[in-house]
């Protein structure tokens, strides 16, 4: 699959779950130990959060400023049900970073409440040396004011650094009907990609990509959104077709091959049924697309 100015953007809600996450005692032979707590600017701090509330954090290698942000390594979920405003929010987990080269490796934190009154969001960085086997890192949550009337999430929140004249930034929210099981097997992970077709070639390439584990947020009959970024051309002679696909990989224990870069389809996942078009123009930066997913079949 060719991948073409490939952005990454992680975006959940969190659907009724516990709101301690799960520290690991020990993490295995080669991963590295995350832990730390999230906490919000004074003037920033939100005095309820709804039970859809839930904090996202992305583990990836850090680029220069101007550069499209990598695919996270991993993303880790602490859903926020018990919030209060007096308490900070602890995280702990453990990730595999023996393929990592880079000698930066950024931790960007979001809070999302997409049901509740204040419709908070908030997001915080920090970056840490590689090299070490563990980590603390406390990240200080601001803010982000969005421009759409409705607060959704918007391309105001995917931080574009200055585009050239013939590119103009879009988000997409992605929101993913999946009718599985009362509970989904650890990891469950839900893909979502973002294509342009190439005029000349009229193959398909990946400009935007989601990917996270779900199964700690999911909640049967609760669609789980998710948020992609993009930059597109503005001076196209023909507007470029553009498509989404989603997939869920249930229970995933691992690529077969360690080269592998794509999550190959398996009995048992859950897959769009073919690409939902998305009708993209320069004019329009906000996108929502409704998805549904439906059992794989390897016969088809």
């Amino acid at each position: 699959m060719a991948i073409k100015g490939l952005m990454v953007v992680a975006f959940a809600a969190a659907l009724g779950v516990h709101a301690e996450p799960e520290a690991p005692a020990r993490c295995a032979n080669g991963e590295v130990r995350f832990e730390g707590h999230a906490t919000f600017e004074e003037s920033d701090r939100p005095d309820t959060l709804s039970k859809e509330a839930v904090l996202t954090i992305d583990v990836s290698e850090e680029v220069a400023s101007g550069e499209e942000p990598k695919t996270p390594i991993y993303t880790h979920t602490v859903p926020l049900e018990k919030y209060t405003p007096e308490a900070e929010i602890p995280y702990a987990f453990c990730v595999d970073l023996s393929s990592v080269e880079a000698k930066k490796i950024s931790l960007k934190a979001r809070v999302t409440d997409p049901d509740g009154e204040a419709k908070v969001e908030c997001i915080g960085e920090t970056v840490v040396t590689a090299g070490s086997d563990s980590y603390e890192a406390d990240l200080t949550l601001a803010k982000v004011d969005g421009s759409s009337s409705t607060n959704e999430p918007s391309v105001a929140d995917c931080n574009f650094a200055q585009l050239a004249e013939d590119v103009t930034g879009i988000a997409v929210k992605a929101t993913v009907k999946i009718g599985a099981p009362k509970a989904l097997p650890k990891p469950t992970y839900l893909v979502v990609t973002l294509k342009e077709t190439d005029a000349e070639t009229g193959e398909p390439e990946v400009i935007s990509l989601f990917s996270g584990d779900i199964s700690a947020i999911y909640e049967p009959e609760r669609p789980v959104p998710a948020f992609l970024c993009a930059k597109v051309p503005t001076t196209a002679e023909e507007i470029p077709k553009y498509t989404l696909e989603a997939s869920v990989h249930m229970g995933w224990d691992g690529y077969a091959n360690p080269n592998d870069e794509d999550r190959t389809l398996r009995k048992g996942d859950l897959v769009t049924r073919k690409p939902i078009e998305v009708p993209i123009t320069p004019e329009q930066h906000d996108y929502s697309v409704n998805i549904t997913v439906k059992p794989y079949n390897p016969s088809a």
